[in-house]
């Protein structure tokens, strides 16, 4: 799910698109809605939306001057919030002092809005926020392993996990359906290369981890070693746990 922030002094736009968006993907939360661009910046980070959802014609500030406080504070905003602009004047994002906008701006959209568009654009944030979500999770987890992770058989480890976790599933052959595309994406000849690697990593892995961190993070009662596959197959459900709970 993403959050989304609307702002736009036309209410009865912003009441309109967000029926049509609702009703389209049900992944995402309207977490506030703004009439200029003084609330924007308030919103903004009292919220921290995940998408902003912006016009360019407002009173008192308007979606440039939004802009130009976000740029001033990049490092505060970006890249955690995607800036969708939606308005009848992106005219004035295309004249030459303006153009530095367009490092910081997913999409633009003019009035009347294509919604097939914004919501692909929605869709493509959405999965793309899933991912590094994904992706962070998994490295916290190894890191409580004491892995090199400059170790090439790390990198098919964490890509293995990610895969299963990407797949939402819990009943998988390594070799034929999470090692292959890790072999595929570093250009291996085969799975075999892959599996290879990581039994050796996580056999290694005895000898730099304490047993007992070990036995209490797959909560095993005596002294067991997990096997590969129970290894990412644990990660990942504590993955979709953690996901349920939240």
């Amino acid at each position: 799910m993403i959050s989304i922030l609307i702002i736009d002094d036309d209410l009865n736009f912003v009441k309109e698109l967000f029926n049509r968006i609702i009703k389209q993907n049900l992944n995402i939360k309207l977490v506030g809605i703004g009439e200029n661009g003084s609330e924007a910046i308030k919103l903004i980070e009292y919220y921290k939306p995940d998408v902003l959802l912006l016009d360019l014609m407002m009173p008192h500030i308007n979606g440039i001057q939004v802009l130009d406080i976000m740029i001033s504070k990049k490092d505060k905003y970006f890249p955690n919030i995607k800036i969708i602009i939606l308005s009848s004047f992106i005219e004035k994002l295309y004249k030459n002092k303006e153009k530095k906008y367009f490092n910081y701006i997913y999409d633009i959209i003019p009035k009347p809005i294509n919604i097939n568009k914004l919501l692909n654009c929605l869709n493509q944030i959405e999965e793309y926020n899933s991912i590094e979500k994904i992706k962070l999770y998994v490295s916290n987890e190894l890191m409580k392993f004491n892995f090199n992770i400059n170790n090439g058989a790390y990198k098919y480890l964490n890509d293995a996990i990610i895969e299963v976790i990407k797949n939402n599933t819990n009943i998988f052959n390594l070799e034929r359906d999470i090692y292959f595309n890790v072999a595929k994406k570093y250009h291996k000849k085969n799975s075999k290369i892959i599996k290879w690697s990581i039994d050796k990593l996580i056999a290694r892995m005895y000898l730099n981890t304490d047993m007992k961190k070990i036995h209490d993070y797959f909560n095993f009662k005596f002294d067991e070693k997990p096997s590969t596959k129970f290894f990412i197959y644990t990660i990942s459900e504590k993955y979709f746990s953690q996901k349920k709970e939240g």
